[in-house]
């Protein structure tokens, strides 16, 4: 599941669990915007997540600039991510990014 910020920005984040045997539920962790600087350049929020043909989507639409005055580009990036083990849980990993 995916909550959108009631902020002007609607910046999304992802609620996500996985189950680990029949014993317990763990987190699933997806990296901040900040740790993957190449793909947030341009990121004001507007996010919108999927799941498509086994990887986690997420798009949202391209800024050219920073703050309150950015106007959109026009242009939407996708990030897809791949759910890999962690050392303490399961994680999402950016595995492709596509512009269009």
């Amino acid at each position: 599941m995916y909550v959108t910020s009631t902020h002007a920005t609607a910046r999304g984040s992802l609620v996500a669990f996985a189950a680990n045997k029949p014993k317990s539920l763990g987190s699933i962790y997806l990296p901040p915007m900040a740790e993957m600087p190449a793909a947030a350049q341009g990121y004001q929020g507007h996010d919108d997540f999927a799941v498509i043909e086994g990887s986690l989507v997420q798009r949202f639409p391209i800024y050219a600039d920073e703050g309150a005055g950015a106007s959109p580009t026009g242009k939407t990036r996708q990030l897809q991510y791949k759910l890999l083990p962690g050392a303490a849980g399961w994680l999402l990993k950016l595995d492709r990014t596509i512009e269009f």
